[in-house]
């Protein structure tokens, strides 16, 4: 979990996990949340740049992130720093049978849009 403070009162915070699918490390940001008074400020950008930092440097094979693809602020987030949406024909190729397992450990959810770190 990682979070940002301001004047020692949590304002946003990011959910990270780690998983294995078929043989590959892999890590998600399941959440990415900041106060209503304190969004435009770069707050989770930041939070987003350090939890892909904090999940490569554990030598995984790829970051995702799911969105709920009417979360217009959060999409612009994640895209701008660096993620792209990534298809079921495409996590496919990725991870086979096992895409199943994939949307487990991720906690997808319908209406998500599914997103990986370039």
């Amino acid at each position: 979990m990682l979070v940002s403070e301001y004047d020692g009162v949590v304002v946003g915070f990011a959910k990270l996990t780690e998983f294995y699918v078929a043989g590959g490390k892999y890590g998600c940001i399941l959440w990415l949340a900041v106060h209503p008074n304190h969004r435009r400020k770069g707050i989770a950008s930041a939070l987003v740049k350090a939890g892909v930092g904090d999940l490569k440097r554990e030598s995984l094979g790829a970051v995702f992130a799911s969105v709920q693809r009417t979360n217009k602020a959060s999409l612009a987030t994640f895209r701008r720093e660096g993620f792209e949406g990534v298809g079921f024909v495409g996590l496919s190729r990725l991870f086979s049978c096992r895409i199943f397992q994939f949307y487990g450990d991720i906690w997808y959810a319908p209406g998500e849009i599914v997103l990986m770190h370039s």
